[in-house]
This record gives C-alpha cells, sequence and structure tokens, in this order.
C-alpha cells in the first residue's frame, strides 16, 4: 500500500539489525520538514514501512519506490 508520512515510523535499513526513526534518516540526509510529508511510503499490510520514496528500502524488501517528481528536487524549496 502507498501512502504518506503520519509520524513515528521506523524502517530496518539492509545491511542493520534494528530499526531506525524516518526522522532521523530525514534529518541524516537533509531532507527539509515540509518535504517529508510528501515523500510516499510502501507499506505492508500490517502498516511497516518496506520503502521510503526513492531513498531507503527495508532489509529483505525487494521492491523500491521509482517517483516521478516531475522534475521537483527537494532542494529546490
Amino acid at each position: 500500500m502507498l501512502a504518506f508520512r503520519r509520524g513515528g515510523e521506523r524502517l530496518q535499513l539492509a545491511g542493520e539489525t534494528h530499526r531506525r526513526r524516518l526522522k532521523t534518516l530525514f534529518q541524516e540526509a537533509g531532507v527539509p520538514p515540509w518535504w517529508r510529508a510528501r515523500l510516499p511510503l510502501l507499506r505492508n499490510s500490517e502498516g511497516r514501512v518496506l520503502a521510503a520514496g526513492e531513498r531507503w528500502r527495508a532489509e529483505g524488501c525487494p521492491w523500491g519506490l521509482c517517483w516521478d517528481r516531475s522534475g521537483v528536487d527537494y532542494r529546490d524549496g
């Protein structure tokens, strides 16, 4: 299921043993707060995040997102 952020989501990245907060991943990547709510999330039927935009994919998830933002970059504001 495709959804947008509600807050509090976590994602276990490939090669890591624990789940990390998306907020922390966004901050480390320099994604501005106003853009974070616009990044689509791929969730499984239980609501667990499998992928966040084209940036991150969960451990064991065979899919990623290819997201056409029509030339808009989050760094553009």
